[in-house]
């Protein structure tokens, strides 16, 4: 159960066409958010286009090539390079 300071208090009501509700709920299964949780990040996030999914997978694909960069030797300077690439995507 949530607690008090977690609680959402105020709702708002939009209308959509049926086509607009069926994207929304296809993109919100895709990103593997509940609608709702879709929606505010989508309008409060605006810095961001990707989902919170597509960014996980984003951070495993950049910590997978972080690894093989290791195993194959690289000097420092190239990770170090690939770190501040990588931070600059964030």
């Amino acid at each position: 159960m949530r607690d008090k300071s977690e609680k959402k208090p105020i709702t708002k009501s939009v209308r959509l066409t049926v086509e607009e509700a069926d994207m929304i709920q296809k993109r919100a299964v895709a990103s593997g958010l509940k609608e709702s949780d879709y929606i505010r990040h989508r309008l409060t996030d605006t810095d961001d286009a990707l989902t919170l999914k597509e960014r996980v997978s984003m951070q495993n694909i950049m910590n997978a090539a972080y690894m093989a960069l290791e195993k194959s030797g690289a000097s420092e300077e190239a990770i170090r390079e690939f770190e501040k690439k990588c931070g600059k995507i964030w």
